[in-house]
C-alpha cells in the first residue's frame, strides 16, 4: 500500500504572500531608516550647536580677559579703549603687555657700560612665567613710562634665559650700555610676543572677519599691533555696548557713539559684550541654521 502523502504541509508561499510580506518589510525597514536618518540628523545638529557654544565661551573668554587688562600701565595720555565711532562689531584697547604677562623687578640696577642684565623677581615661579616670553619692556608704574625710551625703535629687552637665582637674563638694547639709565625695585617687566612689538602701548583690537573658509559664518579676530590671528570659529556677529559713568548706555546701534567726547569715552566704567554664533549648515532643508547667543558685563579694572 502507498504510504499517503500530506500535500497540506507541503505547500508553500504564493506569490502573493511573498509580495504583501516583501512590502510589509519594506514599510518597516522605511520607517527606521527615517527613524535612524533623523537620529542622526538631531546628532549632527547637537554636535554642532555643542561645537558653536564652545565657540561663544573661548570667544567671550578672550575679549573678558583683554577688557579686564585694558588700560594696565599704559601712558598717561593715552585711552583705555578705543571704540570704533561707526562701527560697533569692532573695538581697539591700549595695554602694557597684550600676553598679560607681569612681574616686578626686585633689585635696583643700571644698565651703564653692560650689554646684558640680570633681572632680579621675587620668585622662580615669576621668572618662569617669562620662559617662552621673546622679549620684556620696563615700565615704571608711577610714571606710566619707560625709563630707558630714548630710541623708541629699539627699546625692548631681548629675554635670552631664565636662571634659579630667580632672574631674567636679557640683552639690553643696542645703544643702552653707553647710557646710564637705572631701574628700581618695583618697576615693572612686561612679557611681550616680540622683539619687534616697539609699540607702547600695545594695541588689542577685535572684529569679525568671513574672510577664512574655513570660519563658516565667521571667525572672531584678534589683532595685536597689526598682527592678525583667529579666536573662535562658527562667530557671526560681535556687539559692544558702553556703560558711562551717569549709569547710561551707548552704543545699542550704529553711530550711538557719535557725539560722544574724549572725556566721556575715558569715563566708560564698563562694555557690554554681545557675541552671536551659528552653525555652519540648516539641521533639515528648508531651516535656517542654529544660533546662540552670549552676553557679559564686563566691568573696566583700569580707568583713568
Amino acid at each position: 500500500m502507498k504510504p499517503q502523502i500530506d500535500r497540506q504541509a507541503q505547500l508553500g508561499f504564493t506569490l502573493v504572500e511573498i509580495l504583501i510580506v516583501i512590502l510589509l518589510f519594506g514599510i518597516f525597514m522605511g520607517a527606521v531608516y527615517s527613524l535612524y536618518v533623523a537620529h542622526m540628523r538631531t546628532a549632527f545638529r547637537q554636535e554642532e550647536v555643542v561645537d558653536v557654544q564652545q565657540n561663544l565661551r573661548i570667544a567671550m573668554d578672550a575679549v573678558t580677559r583683554d577688557l579686564q587688562t585694558a588700560g594696565f600701565l599704559i601712558p598717561l595720555q593715552a585711552t583705555t579703549l578705543n571704540p570704533a565711532m561707526s562701527n560697533l562689531s569692532t573695538v581697539n584697547l591700549n595695554t602694557a603687555s597684550a600676553k598679560k604677562i607681569y612681574t616686578r623687578l626686585a633689585a635696583d640696577i643700571s644698565t651703564i657700560g653692560v650689554q646684558k642684565l640680570s633681572l632680579s623677581v621675587a620668585s622662580s615661579a615669576e621668572a618662569n612665567s617669562f620662559a617662552n616670553i621673546s622679549a620684556v619692556r620696563i615700565i615704571r608704574p608711577l610714571t606710566r613710562n619707560e625709563p630707558y625710551s630714548i630710541v623708541p625703535q629699539n627699546n625692548l629687552f631681548s629675554v635670552e634665559s631664565i636662571d634659579s637665582s630667580p632672574a631674567i637674563n636679557v640683552k639690553t638694547p643696542d645703544k643702552a650700555a653707553s647710557i646710564e639709565i637705572y631701574y628700581k625695585a618695583g618697576d615693572v617687566i612686561c612679557g611681550l610676543d616680540s622683539t619687534t612689538s616697539i609699540n607702547y602701548p600695545e594695541t588689542v583690537g577685535y572684529a569679525v572677519t568671513r574672510n577664512n573658509p574655513a570660519c563658516g559664518a565667521g571667525c572672531l579676530q584678534r589683532t595685536i599691533n597689526g598682527r592678525t590671528e583667529l579666536i573662535a570659529q562658527s562667530i557671526s556677529n560681535l556687539r559692544f555696548a558702553y556703560l558711562l559713568d551717569d549709569g547710561t548706555a551707548t552704543g545699542k546701534e550704529v553711530n550711538d557713539l557719535a557725539g560722544l567726547t574724549s572725556d566721556d569715552l575715558a569715563g566708560l566704567r564698563a562694555v557690554r559684550v554681545t557675541i552671536i554664533g551659528q552653525t555652519m549648515r540648516a539641521s533639515t532643508p528648508g531651516e535656517g541654521p542654529a544660533v546662540r547667543e552670549v552676553t557679559s558685563i564686563v566691568r573696566l579694572r583700569n580707568r583713568r
